[in-house]
């Protein structure tokens, strides 16, 4: 009795939650969970066929002597085709099914047959540790989903939307946020836009521990970083892990940096990623002293602040100083581009590699770039 018209079957997504088509036509709305419950279902059902033919024939198959055995008791051997395609058919009845999904169904299938063999006795999997095995990469699969969306809620400048998504998806796995689980299966560049939404918008220490956890795990990442990781462009595809992982370990060097009573984590983690200097803790963890009156004048400017500002006459050529003073004029575009003017504006800087140092380039300058 409805008027409403049948929404078109786009609508759906991966995930669900959107409408779908009963086989008496009807158009009904579905939950995700719903949804995904019906994909594991009919992931299931079709690697336990392998098993039932294997329980039948005995091909593959191993059970007690003169024992009935049941599907779940059934067992295929670890290195047989029979449980390799089982891996296979269940992620097809997951809904893998088009071609763009090959490369995707195969990484799937291989992971879940890795769990399975890891949990089976060594020589055997019985279809219920199949079972389990395939909970567990399913689980991580959805995450995937979600934490793509949330990178896509995040690109269109909806960080509150993304944050919830990130967070909803690292639990989904059953990992835990941050501070619990391990989140190496995620992609890096994943984690580490999650890091850095959640220390943009933390309120507490503890929402602090969750993004120094988050970048750890955006470090120590080996998931490829796309979920369709498409056979067209795989440099790119590691390009961009890579640069998310160096990316983690230079956010994590700044946090540890600007944390209480964390200078030896600091000089560890610096030194590993290969740094030589850092600024003083004075410039990188101080008081915010929010009742201070700003001097106005030089001479207080350096009463005030005369351990940490010096000034210099002639400390640059002529024609940078002209330059420079053009760039940062008042009506510069400069200060609006960088929303100086905009409330909550907080600090921010440029960050410039620097070319290996040599000892013998002291003074030189013109320093050599390849020592």
């Amino acid at each position: 009795g409805s008027n409403h018209s049948a929404p078109a079957p786009s609508t759906m997504d991966e995930l669900g939650g959107g409408w779908e088509r009963r086989s008496d036509g009807t158009w009904v709305k579905q939950s995700q969970r719903a949804h995904l419950r019906r994909r594991m279902r009919r992931a299931l059902d079709a690697a336990r066929l392998r098993f039932r033919d294997a329980r039948r024939s005995g091909g593959g198959a191993i059970g007690k002597k003169g024992e009935r055995v049941t599907v779940h008791e059934a067992r295929l051997r670890s290195d047989s085709s029979a449980l390799r395609d089982a891996c296979v058919d269940a992620w097809r009845g997951f809904g893998l099914t088009d071609s763009s999904h090959e490369r995707l169904l195969r990484r799937r299938a291989e992971q879940t047959l890795d769990i399975a063999r890891v949990n089976g006795d060594g020589t055997t999997v019985t279809y219920l540790t199949f079972k389990l095995a395939m909970h567990r990469v399913a689980a991580r699969h959805v995450a995937g989903l979600r934490l793509a969306l949330a990178d896509a809620r995040a690109a269109r400048g909806d960080d509150r939307g993304a944050l919830r998504e990130y967070r909803r998806a690292l639990t989904e796995e059953r990992a835990g946020w941050a501070r619990t689980g391990r989140l190496e299966w995620a992609p890096a560049s994943s984690l580490l836009n999650a890091a850095r939404l959640t220390r943009v918008r933390a309120r507490d220490q503890a929402d602090l521990d969750d993004a120094e956890g988050l970048l750890r795990a955006a470090a120590e990442s080996t998931e490829p970083g796309c979920l369709e990781d498409p056979e067209d462009r795989p440099g790119r595809v590691a390009s961009v892990a890579a640069a998310s992982r160096r990316a983690a370990r230079h956010d994590l060097c700044v946090l540890l940096c600007q944390s209480d009573h964390r200078d030896d984590d600091a000089i560890e983690e610096l030194r590993s990623t290969g740094y030589r200097y850092r600024l003083s803790e004075e410039v990188l963890r101080y008081d915010l002293d929010h009742g201070a009156k700003v001097p106005r004048s030089v001479k207080a400017a350096m009463a005030a602040h005369g351990k940490y500002v010096r000034a210099f006459d002639g400390a640059m050529p002529a024609t940078a100083l002209s330059h420079l003073r053009t760039v940062f004029r008042a009506e510069s575009r400069f200060w609006t581009q960088h929303g100086y003017h905009e409330p909550g504006c907080g600090f921010f800087s440029y960050a410039h590699g620097l070319p290996p140092w040599n000892a013998d380039d002291v003074g030189d300058p013109n320093p050599n770039p390849n020592p």
